[in-house]
């Protein structure tokens, strides 16, 4: 007799991941959920997260002056500080109104987790904030105003055929990753397209600072802004491109996003797939930095963002010998 199979748990869609409500009697403070489907080992994707907290800061707009949602709806530039992880479970957002504009408003969200009072007192539950955001909100559609023609940042030449020279990133082709793909469920949420060969360390010329990869949603869903802003964290972390077949993920090395800030160009209608490139500039003393372009199939410039992150050596803290096998130095 065969062991019956645990249940599937219901996945969560990223419109539900990121829904938000005002708290009773409140309209600067709202609740949400973590998925547990967006999160990874540790906790929460810092991409959902920052894409969470641009929701909230929509949210209350809307609710505050109804007129902002119409005419400030979009996220355009935003920087996120992430202080603490994230598990799954309730979470709320307290925001307020740093500046308005008839043209761009400023938004603060505070994302903060509650800490129950332990052992038989009832106390009190207090909040604990485990990440920040500082939102421009403006409205893309009505954006007027000078214009001038700039050299691309990204090269057409530069932009790998999505058909020809890429491949679907998959574990059957990346089975190193399986394990610790199984731990990290939000894995599934973008579709990645890779240079072939590309995290074997065939190149072609652009060495393992720079990743380049065609992305898309499951089912062909078309971006928004929301999804735009959480692809801009969508990427491996920038040293595990200098150790072969992940051994520092393996190894129990960690990296971690201290704080990102993300610009918002246009939201192509209609848009399928994207286009990312991710390039480290410095990696040293355990801090690096991560700039990310994002262009439509148009070859036009969508989003900009730039990451600054911390190395954490975990079990091979004190060990650097160990720690410089990994990457083959």
């Amino acid at each position: 007799m065969s062991t019956p199979k645990p249940p599937q748990r219901r996945q969560t869609s990223f419109e539900e991941a990121i829904a938000v409500k005002p708290l009773d009697g409140s309209t600067a403070i709202f609740t949400a959920n973590v998925a547990w489907d967006w999160c990874g080992e540790y906790g929460a994707w810092g991409g959902y997260i920052a894409a969470l907290i641009c929701q909230a800061a929509r949210t209350y707009l809307a609710v505050t002056n109804p007129s902002y949602k119409n005419s400030q709806p979009d996220p355009i530039n935003s920087h996120f500080q992430l202080f603490l992880p994230n598990k799954p479970g309730p979470v709320r957002l307290t925001a307020s109104l740093l500046k308005s504009g008839a043209r761009i408003s400023v938004v603060k969200i505070e994302l903060q987790k509650p800490i129950r009072p332990k052992g038989p007192s009832q106390g009190r539950i207090t909040y604990k904030t485990c990440a920040l955001g500082i939102i421009n909100m403006s409205n893309i559609s009505l954006e007027a105003g000078l214009t001038l023609m700039t050299a691309p940042s990204v090269p057409k030449e530069e932009i790998p055929d999505r058909e020809t020279e890429c491949e679907q990133w998959t574990l059957k082709n990346d089975p190193v990753m399986e394990e610790l793909y199984l731990k990290s469920p939000v894995n599934d949420k973008f579709l990645s397209w890779e240079v072939k060969g590309q995290r074997d360390g065939v190149l072609d010329g652009f060495g393992p600072s720079v990743m380049r990869t065609w992305i898309c949603r499951p089912g062909m869903q078309e971006f928004d802004i929301f999804s735009i802003v959480a692809l801009c964290d969508w990427t491996p972390a920038a040293p595990s491109n200098f150790s072969p077949k992940h051994a520092d993920l393996k190894a129990g090395m960690l990296y971690a996003t201290m704080s990102m800030t993300t610009e918002i160009k246009k939201v192509p209608k209609g848009a399928k797939w994207l286009y990312m490139r991710a390039r480290v500039n410095v990696i040293k003393n355990g801090r690096f930095d991560l700039e990310i372009h994002i262009v439509d199939e148009n070859r036009e410039l969508v989003a900009l963002c730039k990451h600054a992150a911390v190395v954490l050596e975990g079990p091979l803290a004190g060990r650097p010998d160990d720690i410089r096998k990994l990457y083959k130095l």
